[in-house]
């Protein structure tokens, strides 16, 4: 079971730190491969969705967790408040053992996970793979989700050498125009890749469309085309905040870029690719 250091759980809010503190010394797990394990209760599932559906009294003062063991899930997950997932750790290369994986789709609303408030993943893959057909692979969608997070998280969008797609590791609020709904993102130690094989790719590690707020430490965003990361683009007058630190960020159009009212801040980040104007580097 994941174990998580400081650094991480001071950047998320007070309910959520006693919570992965004691998350970190239950006795339930590891699971066995392809199997779910639901604490409180120890309740066996083999699929993500079913073992989340199952849990109907989740609250701030019974939080739950789901110990998934190693093995890949195909499966679109829709999480919950207050039910994190947490996966089987990671090998010497520093590869998670736990693969959630799902074909993009061609809506707004398409991606492999769906976050909830106050709720969260660790070491676990998320994919999002191109389908025929399909034009958006999205991994994680934040929209509307306040105090979430990542801890040894890995995104990875593909799209298709002939297809030209919107490839999205993490993302909130696409086709919403209405900035007051917002989210509350803290992603520590993660890797998201944007990766385009096509060159007319729309290719962004973290988009911030409206109204995000995210905190990113000691990660590494990567996107063979466009951007990195972009905050409040789309959305005239929206506004998202977004603060890197400790990360690896490299982009081919632009590194960083900010738009529409947003601040995005690196500090003692290593930036490879255009940093666009606006953007605060320290």
């Amino acid at each position: 079971m994941t174990q998580f250091p400081e650094a991480f759980l001071d950047m998320v809010s007070p309910a959520s730190r006693d919570f992965l503190t004691s998350m970190s010394q239950q006795a339930e797990g590891p699971a066995a491969a392809n199997q779910i394990v639901v604490s409180p209760g120890g309740a066996v599932f083999t699929s993500i969705q079913a073992a989340i559906n199952s849990i109907s009294d989740a609250s701030q003062q019974k939080q739950y967790v789901l110990f998934i063991g190693p093995g890949t899930y195909n499966e679109v997950i829709t999480m919950k408040p207050w039910v994190s997932l947490d996966g089987a750790g990671q090998d010497e290369h520093g590869n998670n053992y736990t693969i959630i994986s799902a074909p993009g789709g061609n809506s707004d609303s398409s991606a492999t996970v769906h976050a909830a408030s106050n709720s969260g993943l660790s070491a676990i893959t998320v994919e999002s793979t191109y389908a025929s057909g399909n034009t958006m692979n999205a991994c994680i969608d934040c929209t509307g989700a306040t105090d979430f997070s990542c801890y040894g998280v890995k995104a990875i969008a593909y799209d298709s050498a002939s297809t030209a797609c919107t490839i999205l590791p993490v993302v909130n609020n696409r086709g919403n125009v209405d900035p007051g709904t917002s989210c509350t993102v803290a992603l520590f130690d993660c890797t998201f890749i944007a990766q385009a094989q096509n060159p007319r790719s729309f290719a962004i590690a973290l988009w911030s469309v409206a109204g995000g707020t995210y905190q990113v430490v000691l990660s590494t965003l990567t996107a063979t085309s466009n951007y990195v990361a972009v905050g409040g683009c789309g959305n005239p007058g929206s506004g998202s905040n977004l603060l890197f630190n400790q990360c690896n960020i490299q982009g081919t159009e632009y590194c960083l870029q900010t738009a529409n009212g947003s601040t995005v801040v690196a500090m003692q980040c290593q930036l490879t690719g255009p940093v666009g104007p606006g953007v605060i580097v320290k």
